[in-house]
């Protein structure tokens, strides 16, 4: 059973309030759809048309969701922005069953392994209680991501892994003290939120060194930071970018045409004009 985890802060967040409640609960219940389907946030078509009611209302909130950045168009229909930041993916689920019915047998293993009298006994303790943390629903969804409760676990439950989840597993790290956003990131974020990025470097930059605990590691840190960004646009935290004039040139570094042929160089006439006027020539 997976769960669709939807921030705390989504009752003040601008692109929800922007949406308004109908899309909202629209956006909540395709949510549902894709985490119970383990769909890795795409949205069929055909479900979210059967759940709008009909064509025209399903373009009118879909393109609301669209608008306010909350979903993305995908080749199926549609995608919940940023869905597997935030939420398992398919892979991952797959890999905790798997982890589930591994220690269920290592349980029952533990449980009937030994005959005598003494060893049933604590068989039957080891088993049930294996048994039971394997199988056993959690009682309310854990807000942490799968990679963060990986980094917690004991060495001696850390499995050594096959070459495809070598290749596919990937940890999260802090940021680098000598991180910096690249010129084309700044770029693509002035252009993107029309606000300037660079702004919010020095901030993001003290935030995340500072930061202690499972949350102080990213996968990704320039989306990380384009995400910080996207958050301080909508809450207002940035200025406006607004792209600087080219620059003039200054009329001493050209030159003059005078009857039309002749060409002389403005330089020399300023110095002369300016001597001039330092001498008291003219006024």
């Amino acid at each position: 059973m997976s769960w669709l985890r939807i921030d705390d802060r989504a009752h003040s967040h601008i692109k929800f309030l922007r949406a308004g409640h109908e899309a909202t609960g629209f956006w909540m219940m395709c949510g549902s759809y894709a985490a119970d389907h383990e769909l890795n946030g795409e949205v069929p078509r055909e479900f979210a048309e059967r759940l709008a009611g009909s064509p025209q209302a399903l373009r009118r909130l879909s393109s609301k969701l669209i608008a306010v950045g909350l979903w993305e168009v995908s080749e199926t229909g549609w995608r919940m922005h940023d869905y597997l930041a935030w939420n398992p993916s398919r892979e991952e689920l797959e890999r905790k069953r798997v982890d589930a019915s591994a220690k269920g047998r290592k349980g029952a293993g533990a449980r009937w392994g030994s005959r005598d009298a003494t060893g049933i006994a604590a068989g039957n303790a080891t088993g049930i209680a294996a048994s039971n943390a394997a199988c056993m629903p959690p009682s309310r969804p854990d807000p942490t991501s799968p990679r963060e409760r990986e980094k917690d676990l004991p060495s001696g439950d850390v499995k050594t892994p096959t070459a495809k989840s070598a290749s596919s597993a990937k940890r999260g790290e802090r940021l680098p003290e000598n991180w910096q956003a690249s010129p084309e990131l700044l770029a693509k974020l002035r252009s993107k939120f029309k606000v300037d990025a660079a702004a919010a470097v020095d901030r993001f930059k003290n935030h995340w060194l500072a930061a202690s605990g499972r949350n102080a590691t990213k996968l990704d840190w320039n989306r990380a930071f384009e995400n910080w960004v996207d958050e301080d646009t909508s809450r207002g935290k940035l200025p406006v970018w607004i792209a600087p004039r080219p620059r003039l040139a200054k009329v001493a570094d050209v030159g003059f045409a005078l009857d039309g042929e002749k060409l002389i160089d403005a330089r020399a006439q300023i110095t002369e004009l300016e001597n001039k006027i330092s001498a008291g020539v003219l006024r």
